[in-house]
């Protein structure tokens, strides 16, 4: 991949440190993972919705995975303060209250500091 398609693409690596196996035939056991490189498929994918990122690579092995992203830094620097909560709860269940004020947020009025303290956390890190 050229620089001129993805600048500020980075390569990731996750490896298994234990003997086990992320997906494939595990030759001790003889055990099959087959059925997690679709599941793994499918959340990278989901990752790619959530946050500001472009899947330009991946390969899924038996132990480990490989990503090279793109980091969509102008998107997230577009994005409300609303869009960055609604966008992690699509992953993460939160705080009960963030969770009510999404449901309804004309009835929380005092609430909305609160929220958006919320997603500043979620933008520093």
């Amino acid at each position: 991949i050229g620089d001129h398609l993805f600048p500020e693409s980075v390569i990731r690596l996750r490896q298994n440190t234990q003997r086990a196996f992320i997906c494939g035939r595990d030759k001790v056991t003889g055990r099959d993972f087959s059925h997690r490189r679709d599941w793994i498929e499918k959340h990278l994918f989901v990752l790619t919705e959530v946050f500001c990122i472009d899947i330009a690579g991946y390969a899924i092995l038996s132990n480990h995975y490989h990503l090279v992203l793109h980091v969509d830094q102008d998107g997230a620097n577009k994005l409300s303060d609303m869009d960055v909560i609604e966008r992690w709860h699509k992953l993460y269940k939160g705080p009960e209250i963030i969770r009510s004020y999404l449901v309804k947020p004309k009835i929380m009025v005092p609430i909305p500091g609160l929220v958006f303290d919320h997603a500043a956390c979620f933008v520093s890190v």
